[in-house]
């Protein structure tokens, strides 16, 4: 078995990656670069975590098929006058690039102490798709196969992604996609509000 493999048999069709709108433009052009490569390589960016406590500024933070909608909509709430995009990134990076995966929040002590090597394996991929502790199972909570189990799992690039594997950008304003559809250089540019709301199974979350 591969990540490729295993990707396609659970049906996961896209990455996503959320950022303000001010980035988009850039984006579009460089693609997703690493925190700190946008620094050495003098690219401007509006980082969204400046913190990153998850430890690694050398990686870009991705979610599989549906945002991570915690962390998503705490960041909207610091400023409500900031608008934000979701971009799609096609799910070969899961096979092609370097990538580390995370049952949980990337900076939840659960995954944190778990060595960065340990979580760059085939087995760390299907472990976030295993049952969650104290929490009803898969078919209770009523997602897609190819959605992991905890809506807070991601995936760190340690890599750019490059614009070529970008394949859309959604918005929450009709507006915004009016503005950006000349921009998108053939990809899909879209109104998408259901990204920027919690995923259907967040009761069992909170």
């Amino acid at each position: 078995m591969t990540i490729e493999r295993s990707a396609n048999q659970r049906g996961v069709d896209f990455l996503l990656h959320f950022t303000r709108v001010e980035n988009v433009g850039s984006i579009l052009e460089h693609g997703l670069i690493p925190k700190d490569q946008c620094t050495q390589r003098e690219i401007a960016a509006v980082i969204n975590d400046e913190l990153r406590l998850d430890g690694f500024p050398n990686a870009t933070c991705l979610s599989i098929g549906f945002p991570n909608y915690k962390m998503f909509y705490a960041m909207r709430q610091r400023d409500k006058s900031v608008q934000w995009a979701v971009f799609a990134i096609d799910r070969s990076v899961l096979w092609t690039k370097d990538c580390a995966f995370c049952v949980a929040n990337a900076a939840s002590g659960s995954v944190t102490q778990i060595p960065i090597a340990n979580r760059k394996t085939l087995a760390a991929f299907e472990r976030m798709y295993d049952e969650y502790p104290d929490r009803p199972p898969r078919s209770t909570l009523g997602i897609s196969a190819g959605a992991p189990t905890n809506p807070q799992a991601e995936v760190l690039v340690f890599e750019q992604i490059e614009p070529q594997l970008i394949v859309g950008v959604a918005f929450n304003s009709a507006q915004l996609v009016e503005d950006f559809q000349p921009h998108g250089g053939g990809r899909e540019v879209l109104h998408a509000p259901e990204l920027f709301r919690p995923r259907k199974d967040f009761k069992h979350w909170k």
